[in-house]
């Protein structure tokens, strides 16, 4: 799986400004669009799934060294996904008959149990819509 559309947003431990912009960790944040897809696929769901391979020309030093290619390097860190999605929001289409539920992330569709939902009469109430 190739990461595209990722951004650098932090750089951490800096050696000398002066030199440029430079550092021994950089903290990628992954599009969401990717995201979803790496939570869905088989990979990565543990540390000993997880590996990261790179090319040749992936990165240089401050000299302008280039790193040698790596097939599989092992996670040294690894946090596994244990936030739970929410209903942000949801539609309703009467002439449609549909209804249209928005998440916090990514579900499996086969997942929704939509018996397990109840349409009301009013926000906030319990009462169902009979």
């Amino acid at each position: 799986f190739n990461l595209t559309n990722g951004t650098v947003v932090e750089r951490l431990a800096p050696v000398a400004a002066a030199v440029g912009d430079l550092s021994l960790t950089i903290n990628v944040t992954i599009a969401k669009l990717v995201f979803d897809e790496i939570e869905f696929k088989v990979f990565a769901r543990s540390a000993a799934e997880t590996g990261l391979a790179y090319a040749a020309s992936a990165f240089t030093d401050a000299s302008g060294n280039g790193n040698i290619a790596q097939m599989a390097a092992a996670v040294s860190r690894y946090v596994p996904d244990t936030v739970r999605p929410v209903l942000n929001s949801f539609g309703l289409d009467l002439n449609a008959s549909v209804l249209v539920l928005n998440f916090s992330k990514t579900v499996s569709i086969a997942s929704v149990q939509i018996t397990q939902f109840t349409l009301q009469s009013a926000q906030g109430t319990s009462a169902p819509y009979v």
